[in-house]
């Protein structure tokens, strides 16, 4: 069934292209999970106990990632774009191929602006869509599982701390994501109407002119934009709102982890370089969830 699925069929050429954008984007987020544990040694092991042998090791390991960590980046925006580039083309000749055989009903269905619409910033929509989901969205999931399994691996206590407040960072990001969308939907056919406005006013421009029509469209046309500037407004409040909530949980978590944290160290079962990698840990995944919608 899934073969025979539309998408699949359009995105099926470009599989080993998505694939290896994958894996690069994999290395990179698996390069950035290690750097704060290599970090914390240096901290713990190198500075510490002022071992210069191990600092220098230590630093050559961690440009060697960085160095790796940059071409995994650099190969997976290539072959992200080159395969979100190809889809669009195909998608682009399909839409336009089966717009040529609509019939008067379909024709009369769509207007002319929402099928340009559909044939060029939808498109454009999911060429965006493939993009993010081999860059962020891999790169989002391989980050989290390596991160709870980093704070496992450090200490088992803490990392309590952490998998309470992740789950309701994710329970934020879902429900301003549900309720953005919906909005956003609004805001796009308020949207296509004013595309739709423009549209035949330009085609029409001599006949409103001829019947001195042209304060009652312009009143026309400033209702709708106004309506649809309300509509957009509300759109980004909603979608800014989240920030200051994201940021509270992580301080809040923060607050916890250096509390705990610190009476472990006072009491030798934590050292100062692990607290640290927990907290960085803590702000790579908040800081990679918060662009989400």
């Amino acid at each position: 069934m899934f073969r025979d699925n539309f998408l699949y069929k359009m995105i099926k050429p470009n599989i080993k292209i998505s694939v290896a954008a994958g894996v690069l984007k994999s290395i990179e987020s698996i390069v950035d999970i290690l750097l704060p544990l290599i970090m914390a040694k240096i901290i713990d092991e190198g500075i510490k106990k002022q071992n210069t042998e191990y600092l220098f090791y230590s630093g050559v390991i961690m440009i060697s990632l960085i160095i790796i960590a940059y071409t995994s980046s650099i190969g997976c925006s290539y072959f992200s774009v080159k395969g979100a580039q190809n889809l669009g083309a195909d998608l682009r000749e399909t839409v336009f191929s089966k717009i040529q055989f609509f019939n008067f009903n379909q024709l009369n269905q769509f207007s002319q602006t929402s099928l340009i619409r559909r044939a060029t910033k939808d498109i454009d929509q999911i060429i965006l869509m493939y993009m993010m989901s081999t860059r962020v969205a891999l790169r989002i999931v391989v980050t989290i599982l390596g991160a709870i399994f980093m704070v496992l691996y450090i200490d088992f206590q803490l990392a309590l701390i952490f998998l309470f407040f992740l789950p309701i960072c994710i329970f934020l990001i879902y429900f301003y994501m549900k309720k953005s969308t919906i909005l956003f939907i609004n805001v796009q056919k308020k949207l296509d109407k004013i595309s739709q406005i423009i549209k035949e006013n330009l085609s029409g421009i001599r006949v409103v002119r001829a019947l001195a029509k042209e304060e009652i469209e312009k009143n026309k046309f400033d209702a709708y934009s106004t309506e649809f500037t309300e509509e957009a407004i509300r759109a980004e409040n909603i979608m800014t709102s989240k920030i200051p909530f994201l940021n509270l949980i992580m301080n809040i978590a923060i607050a916890g982890i250096i509390w705990f944290g610190g009476n472990k160290v006072s009491l030798g079962n934590l050292k100062i370089g692990e607290v640290i990698a927990l907290i960085n840990y803590l702000t790579m995944i908040i800081f990679l969830l918060t662009p989400l919608y």
